[in-house]
Parts: structure tokens; C-alpha cells; sequence
């Protein structure tokens, strides 16, 4: 499915491009650029739709961005039509917040135990699980990219709001906006 928004609209915090790259490479992903533009045209030639729409005329890269504090990492910029991009590899937490191999299991137990007990258990503190569980929510489903070849449900609503209706719960569906009260069995 190919992007349709405009360049020039896309927000600050869509300006992120998430590709796989072996962790033992990004070292060299982030030193060298001849390698970095090697990995990103094949990144582009395998999956164009997680690339912006004007990525196909030109990009070059713009530097990088500072030293996360938090892991000690560099993101490059990836200039696409006068826009800079951050490139994120795909073992990283959105917002730098760590490995993703390092929390997953913390961010399992999350759904059952309190983040003070996490914090016990495997260090750190509790607002830091806190985070890393709120960040897994932080991106909006309507700028989720879409393989070009995976089946889409034609009942996928993008938006829903649940509230009730003479005592009953309803939810309102967009863009069609009809309202459907739930059957409770």
C-alpha cells in the first residue's frame, strides 16, 4: 500500500524510519557511510512502503543526531525531498529507552505484576517500566505501514468511541459514524 500523505504535512514525531539491521552491524551502519547507503537502498528495495513517497527521486544522509545518554547510540539522518528522517534499528524501544531483547520479558509480566515488583525483580525503577509499557501504545494505528500483500479486514475501524445509549453500551465507528449498540450475552 503506498503512502498518500504529503511530505510537507507529516508531523515531527512521524519522521522516523524503523529497518532491520543486525545489531553486530550498526557499528558499522553508523561509521561508514558506504555501507549505511548499501543497507538503506536494500532496506527500500525489499519494503519501499516503509519509506516516505518521494524516497524513490532521492535521499542522501544529513549528519546524525546527538548521542542517546540512555544507550549510548547515534541515529543517522536520512535527508528524503529537504525532510530529515531518523533511521531506528529494528532491536531498539521507540524513544531510545533500551534493547528490545533487554525488556521483552519485563514487558510480558507487565500485564500481571505491579511495576514496583518489576523493578524488585530486574532493576532499574518503577516509572522506567511505566514507560517502556506506555511507549508500546504510543503509536497511532493510522500510521501503521501495511505490507502491500497482507489481507486488510474490511471491518477495521481506525477509530472507535465506546459510550452508552439509554443504558446500553454503543460505540461509534468512523468514517461511516453509524451507531451500534453491543449485544452483551
Amino acid at each position: 500500500m503506498a503512502q498518500s500523505k504529503s511530505i510537507l504535512k507529516t508531523a515531527k514525531g512521524d519522521r522516523v524510519i524503523t529497518i532491520f539491521i543486525a545489531e553486530t552491524d550498526y557499528d558499522k551502519f553508523e561509521n561508514d557511510i558506504l555501507f549505511a547507503k548499501s543497507v538503506v537502498a536494500e532496506r527500500y528495495a525489499q519494503s519501499p512502503e516503509l519509506f516516505p513517497v518521494a524516497m524513490s527521486d532521492h535521499f542522501k544522509f544529513n549528519g546524525h543526531v546527538a548521542k542517546s545518554e540512555k544507550t549510548g547510540m547515534r541515529l543517522r539522518l536520512l535527508r528524503i525531498g529537504g525532510i530529515d528522517y531518523r533511521i531506528y534499528p529494528h532491536f531498539m524501544m521507540s524513544y531510545m529507552r533500551g534493547k528490545t531483547a533487554d525488556v521483552q520479558t519485563v514487558l510480558f509480566l507487565s500485564r500481571w505484576a505491579p511495576f514496583w515488583a518489576l523493578a524488585e525483580c530486574f532493576g532499574r525503577n518503577p516509572m522506567y517500566w511505566y514507560r517502556c509499557h506506555k511507549s508500546l501504545s504510543a503509536k497511532s494505528l493510522v500510521g501503521t505501514t501495511v505490507q502491500k500483500d497482507t489481507p486488510i479486514p474490511k471491518d477495521l475501524i481506525g477509530d472507535e468511541h465506546h459510550t452508552k445509549i439509554l443504558g446500553k453500551k454503543a460505540y461509534v465507528q468512523r468514517p461511516s459514524l453509524k451507531v451500534a449498540s453491543l449485544v452483551q450475552k
